[in-house]
């Protein structure tokens, strides 16, 4: 929870401005690498959910009581929704990168000449 809880708060710091700590304004990330660092804690904590759920159903189907898991299945759905916001976060960054950078350059005209 922890990896995808930084990739959020990552995504929530301002386009174009370096993430620094209040206290001393140390720089943490520059500005330039905090989309990619976002994108590494998302992979971090996308990973981790998978394992989990593998994990989860092998532990739910050895287990003889369906309610024993009921907190921990909310928990992982939560978590999993927590992944999926910031995977939809990325991708529309990643699709805004993608039309900036297909974009044409508007062609500017030359002023007539009397």
């Amino acid at each position: 929870e922890a990896t995808i809880l930084v990739a959020e708060e990552l995504l929530a710091c301002p386009s174009g401005e370096d993430v620094v700590t209040t206290e001393t304004q140390s720089m943490i990330v520059s500005a330039q690498e905090r989309i990619e660092y976002a994108k590494g804690y998302y992979d971090k904590a996308r990973d981790a959910l998978q394992e989990t759920v593998l994990v989860m159903g092998e532990l739910a189907a050895r287990s003889s009581n369906d309610g024993e898991w009921k907190q921990e299945k909310e928990d992982v759905c939560f978590l999993a929704t927590m992944v999926m916001g910031v995977g939809e976060t990325l991708a529309a960054i990643e699709e805004e990168h993608l039309d900036a950078a297909s974009s044409p350059e508007p062609v500017k005209k030359k002023a007539k000449s009397h």
